[in-house]
Order: structure tokens, then C-alpha cells, then sequence
């Protein structure tokens, strides 16, 4: 998770890449697509994109470099990682029709979401 810079799954999502982004990355300028420094999933589409499947791609090798895990067959973490992706597509566009069709919107109330629920969390753990 530290790709998306998230610390847990309550954390607010970061804003989808700009239109533009996508299209110089349709277009060949492979510096404006996915990278480990630029790790962003464009919720507004599905997860087979050209942009979404190389964040996959990025994940995966990313995944499988930091050896956290001793996969035994690594062609499973790219299926993981997407039902992982369409999840947060899910609950993006979610969050993007409870606010309307303004993405600063939907990112406040993220936001604000877990503002409200980082204290809950905070006592929920405490020890004895």
C-alpha cells in the first residue's frame, strides 16, 4: 500500500490521473504513465485500460522485487492485484455519486470520512 501512500484501507483515495495524462500516455510518453514514483489507478474507468493495465504491470514488478512474499506462481498476482483494482473502482465511483460529478468533492468527503473514523480506529486498539 505504501505505492498509493495509504496506511490502511480507511485511508482516502488520491485523485485518478488527469485526462491528459492519460491521453500523452495513450499517445507513447511513457514518462507520464504509471511508474513506482507516479502510482495512480484511473478509478473513472475499468481496470482494463491501457493506463489501469500498467499499473497492474507496475505493481506486479514492484510486488514480486520487494520480496515480501514467496509467491510460488507470481501469474497470480496480477489477477489479485486487478480484483483488488475493481474493488476500489467500485467504491470510488461510489463515493463519486454519493458527491456528484465533482471529483474535489468526492475527495473531501473521503477525507472527511476518515477524519471521522481515524479516532473510532485510534480506541479500537488501545491496550489494556
Amino acid at each position: 500500500m505504501y505505492l498509493m501512500d495509504h496506511e490502511g484501507a480507511e485511508d482516502p483515495f488520491p485523485l485518478p490521473p488527469l485526462p491528459n495524462q492519460i491521453e500523452h500516455y495513450i499517445q507513447g510518453n511513457s514518462s507520464s504513465g504509471p511508474s513506482t514514483a507516479n502510482f495512480v489507478i484511473d478509478l473513472d474507468n475499468t481496470s482494463a485500460t491501457l493506463w489501469n493495465t500498467k499499473v497492474i504491470q507496475v505493481f506486479t514488478d514492484d510486488f514480486v522485487k520487494s520480496e515480501w512474499y514467496k509467491c510460488k506462481d507470481k501469474s497470480e498476482i496480477p489477477k489479485q492485484f486487478k480484483v483488488h483494482m475493481d474493488y476500489l473502482i467500485v467504491t470510488y465511483k461510489k463515493q463519486m455519486k454519493e458527491a456528484g460529478s465533482d471529483i474535489a468533492v468526492a475527495y473531501h468527503l473521503s477525507l472527511a470520512a476518515h477524519r471521522r473514523r481515524k479516532p473510532q480506529a485510534c480506541t479500537n486498539t488501545s491496550r489494556p
